[in-house]
């Protein structure tokens, strides 16, 4: 608990700093709340590992073409309260609770994409056509790209590393979530989704 803060002043503060975030999105009705409306709901959820995740409903993970999901937020993180730089991912700013309502609202959105018809036929995550930019990380192409391995520091005080000249199987061809299989080579598609969301979270569109 951060000290000073009772949990249910911290309950309210973030249902209204959330409420406003999304009324903000309403509001403009562009992309960013085209984005934001395949959170089919949030709560708060102080054992998780991080500041936020994205699942489906009635389940512990996230499943595979669903139109909606849910996020989970640790509303006691410090940085959303105080609105906090959390320190750049791959060189993708990360700054309080808009900016990891984003992120969620960006990786509820890759999996809605997983759900229309034909856009993911290897039903391996990464598709054939994103709406909304950026629109050329998760795509399932062979066409080179930089992603993010968040989990490894390039150096002292640099969070993430970039890689670059990534490329995946194709649109027919699976391409693994976390781990390469035997002759798929290291088309990692989780290090995509999060080079994508990292990157529109920095800079969401209205």
């Amino acid at each position: 608990m951060c000290p000073g803060h009772r949990p249910d002043s911290q309950r309210w503060w973030f249902q209204a700093r959330t409420r406003d975030l999304f009324a903000s999105a309403a509001n403009a009705n562009g992309d960013l709340y085209k984005v934001l409306s395949k959170i089919q709901s949030y709560s708060l959820d102080a054992t998780i590992r991080g500041a936020a995740e994205t699942g489906s409903p009635g389940s512990d993970g996230i499943v595979w073409g669903q139109a909606q999901y849910v996020v989970r937020f640790n509303a006691f993180a410090t940085a959303f309260r105080a609105n906090l730089n959390s320190g750049a991912v791959c060189g993708q700013a990360r700054i309080g609770l808009a900016n990891a309502l984003h992120h969620e609202g960006r990786h509820a959105y890759q999996a809605y994409l997983t759900s229309q018809q034909s856009n993911d036929e290897d039903k391996d995550w990464a598709v054939d056509l994103i709406p909304i930019a950026p629109a050329s990380i998760i795509e399932d192409s062979t066409r080179m790209r930089t992603v993010c391995d968040p989990n490894h520091d390039a150096s002292p005080g640099v969070i993430g590393t970039l890689m670059p000249n990534w490329q995946f199987n194709g649109p027919t061809v699976f391409d693994p979530y976390y781990a390469p299989s035997p002759g798929q080579g290291m088309s990692w598609v989780w290090w995509a989704l999060e080079m994508d969301a990292y990157t529109f979270a920095a800079s969401p569109p209205r």
